[in-house]
């Protein structure tokens, strides 16, 4: 009788890149979702989240926050979408500045979390995008 090959079971890994100028909101975004099985990383600018995207970082989403000096979260947005490869990582906008809810709809954005964020919303929203098909 032929011996069976055991099973395994492969887990993709979901990585999310928070990019926020405020070092303690991306502290508690970062330890929420690493407590929840997410592979974390982050971006305090938008040149920097750049930078990271240049050497390869392709995260499931990135949660990515509107109001940063120098280059803010929509001039992000607009250079990801440049890119063919970036453009396909959802963003979910996290920010205190509901004004810009309908300008993120109408452009496409997925998800738009305002602050202050429940961690209830914020995790319902990342595993919707890092399982949702690209």
């Amino acid at each position: 009788m032929p011996r069976s090959r055991p099973r395994f079971t492969v887990h993709r890994v979901h990585r999310v890149l928070i990019v926020d100028d405020y070092d303690d909101v991306r502290t508690a975004l970062a330890t929420l979702l690493t407590l929840h099985g997410f592979e974390v990383e982050t971006a305090r600018s938008a040149a920097d989240a750049l930078r990271q995207f240049g050497v390869g970082l392709r995260p499931c989403t990135v949660l990515l926050d509107l109001r940063m000096p120098g280059m803010d979260g929509w001039g992000l947005w607009q250079r990801m979408q440049t890119d063919a490869e970036l453009a396909r990582i959802p963003v979910i906008i996290v920010s205190g500045d509901r004004t810009q809810k309908a300008r993120a709809r109408e452009l496409g954005i997925r998800e738009f979390i305002e602050k202050p964020v429940t961690p209830t919303r914020l995790l319902a929203a990342v595993e919707r995008q890092c399982w949702r098909p690209r």
